[in-house]
């Protein structure tokens, strides 16, 4: 840790003056700037009181999950309703702190912070270059969870998608299926009609047996990294 004292009572005068206070954590306001200066405002904040998390799993999947400090109530409804205008969803997992995790908030509270901007914290806008890579390559794909106009059509299943379903009972953990043979469904779609169909499968396999069958079958493969 480091510090910094300032002894002098002139400048500490002079200080406050700007709006610096003590335990101005829980009382910090609004800041007086024009609106256009807000994002950048922000990312500064961001880069002094805010974390992103970057988690890769074994199936290849990333996920991420900006968070941002806050103990101010005031502060921190500014900082929610300006990220609302640019359709960011937020949650506000506690009272401390503003988090951002869905995918396609992600990207937007990314370009939010650094579309044409020079100054900012390295290492977290790399950990955030390294998900909208991710992003991009299953967009490419048309990962439904992964598209900017989300239709909820696309929740509905076809006569063809529930047969392939039906035909791989006990032959696949049907979980499988997501993002290979049925690349517009995720493990939650699939686990709710099974549920709604009464479709049991208690069929276990091994990552190797998975990929022995995927390729006898010349299936394509659940992503791998």
């Amino acid at each position: 840790m480091a510090t910094f004292n300032i002894h002098s009572k002139r400048i500490v005068e002079s200080i406050k003056k700007q709006g610096f206070h003590s335990r101005k954590t829980f009382t910090i306001e609004k800041p007086n700037l024009k609106e256009e200066y807000y994002r950048h405002f922000i990312r500064g904040y961001f880069d002094g009181d805010g974390c992103c998390y970057i988690k890769e799993r074994n199936d290849g999947c990333i996920l991420i999950n900006y968070n941002i400090a806050c103990a101010s109530p005031n502060f921190k409804q500014f900082i929610i309703e300006e990220l609302n205008k640019h359709s960011i969803d937020t949650t506000c997992q506690t009272s401390l702190t503003i988090d951002i995790f869905r995918g396609q908030s992600a990207i937007k509270f990314f370009n939010y912070l650094y579309n044409d901007s020079t100054i900012y914290l390295k290492r977290k806008k790399e950990k955030g270059e390294k998900f909208v890579e991710y992003f991009n390559k299953k967009k490419e794909l048309g990962i439904y969870c992964f598209q900017d106009d989300y239709v909820h059509t696309e929740r509905d299943w076809s006569d063809e998608d529930i047969n392939i379903v039906k035909e791989h009972i006990n032959k696949i953990p049907l979980k499988y299926l997501s993002f290979s043979i049925l690349p517009n469904k995720n493990k939650n779609q699939i686990h709710r009609l099974c549920k709604k169909l009464n479709i049991k499968n208690d069929k276990r396999m091994s990552k190797k047996d998975y990929e022995e069958y995927c390729i006898k079958n010349d299936i394509q493969q659940y992503p791998k990294k």
